[in-house]
């Protein structure tokens, strides 16, 4: 995996952040639009519960933004122009057991026919991956890990 390869996988995460924040703000706007409408045309007992649950509904989306916003600042504070000798933060990882970007939490992603493991520093495996070099075999949960190239 070269360092084009991993600006690529990195501008692609940056995309899927975009559009969950772009969905977020388009179901906020939902949301919002219909809790209106709700007050317009409601009285009673209805008008409470249903302005209750879209109010639920916009505090989860409004949470889910926030959310998204601050991976996106995450993941554009990365350095990701550096070739590595030694896992980072921000090292592609390419080992026996699958690929994995040191960066934020996202799981796993798919990206130009690959499967990549979208990892945070707070994850047990980015703990054990750190500081480790191309060669290095090491273990977790009764799997044992190679680092086959970082990138």
């Amino acid at each position: 995996m070269d360092l084009k390869s991993k600006l690529a996988l990195h501008q692609h995460l940056e995309e899927i952040l975009l559009n969950r924040i772009s969905q977020a703000q388009q179901a906020l706007e939902d949301i919002i639009h219909s809790r209106d409408n709700e007050s317009k045309s409601s009285a009673g007992d209805k008008y409470e519960t249903g302005r209750s649950m879209m109010q639920q509904a916009q505090q989860q989306q409004e949470s889910q933004l926030q959310a998204s916003i601050k991976l996106l600042q995450q993941l554009r504070a990365l350095k990701t122009e550096k070739q590595a000798t030694q896992v980072s933060l921000g090292s592609l990882i390419t080992s026996n057991q699958g690929l994995f970007y040191l960066a934020i939490g996202l799981g796993e992603i798919h990206f130009e026919d690959k499967a990549y493991h979208v990892i945070s520093m707070a994850s047990p495996l980015a703990q054990l991956l750190v500081d480790k070099k191309k060669g290095e075999v090491f273990e977790l949960r009764g799997r044992n890990y190679e680092i086959l190239l970082i990138s």
